[in-house]
């Protein structure tokens, strides 16, 4: 079965009663759009991150992979690994790897029937 990492960083602020979970080159938004194409490819200036605000003390795992199933990424998460964390003053910041197996492209071919 076909496996993709995506990194996300989630953020909470201290006393707040939300999270932000930030994904990083897949769930990405154009932040100027530049030239659209008649088959609907945009040419963009600036990328920035999706996040998602997420209620605080909420399950991670299925937080994230409710998020990569709605939005048609993955068909489930497999593994969520935290990879580093930082406290800047007032807000904890952590980098985390998904595993996850992604939707695939199905090709429908045409069957003929004998004559």
């Amino acid at each position: 079965m076909n496996r993709d990492k995506i990194r996300l960083i989630v953020v909470q602020k201290d006393d707040s009663k939300w999270m932000q979970i930030h994904f990083c080159q897949i769930l990405q938004r154009g932040a100027k759009v530049v030239d659209a194409s008649p088959s609907g490819a945009l040419g963009v200036v600036d990328v920035a991150d999706l996040w998602f605000p997420v209620p605080a003390g909420t399950d991670l795992f299925e937080a994230v992979e409710f998020i990569l199933t709605s939005h048609k990424v993955a068909h489930h998460l497999v593994h969520l690994n935290r990879v580093n964390e930082t406290k800047p003053s007032g807000v904890i910041c952590t980098d985390w790897e998904a595993t996850f197996c992604p939707i695939q492209a199905v090709t429908v071919g045409v069957i003929a029937e004998d004559e």
